[in-house]
């Protein structure tokens, strides 16, 4: 099936009508929330085009809610598992960015078995800036 953009198939969606229903915080945790915006995606004659178009977006561009009849997290653990599975040689993917990268762009760190660090060094970067920032916002 070729991934076909919104405005294509998405005014088909069974969830049109119910966008806020559907646009559950990543941290909901009510289980009966979940199950009934996902009973929502059971019955969309569009299911199969909206799960392809959400699982190919990059994790920055991720719609949250329930999409394609999958939470935020169910989603993040597809797009592991296909990244992880097609990593070229000499590459790497990023735990933070979900990004492939070639190898010189991960810092070297002797304790992962590869040799190289789990994030690629612009989210190392990312993460010290922040951590660097809310220290010194506290110790003012």
């Amino acid at each position: 099936m070729t991934t076909l953009a919104p405005g294509t198939w998405d005014r088909q969606a069974a969830c049109r009508d119910w966008s806020r229903f559907m646009d559950l915080p990543a941290d909901e945790r009510n289980p009966t929330l979940i199950q009934a915006a996902k009973a929502i995606c059971d019955d969309c004659p569009v299911l199969d085009h909206c799960r392809e178009w959400v699982l190919a977006l990059a994790p920055r561009d991720d719609p949250g809610g329930i999409c394609g009849g999958l939470t935020e997290p169910e989603r993040a653990a597809r797009r592991k598992v296909t990244v992880a599975a097609d990593v070229p040689d000499g590459h790497k993917w990023c735990r933070r960015c979900l990004d492939v990268k070639p190898l010189e762009a991960f810092y070297r760190d002797r304790k992962n078995a590869d040799g190289r660090n789990s994030f690629c060094k612009a989210c190392n970067s990312r993460i010290k800036t922040a951590r660097y920032h809310a220290t010194k916002g506290a110790a003012k």
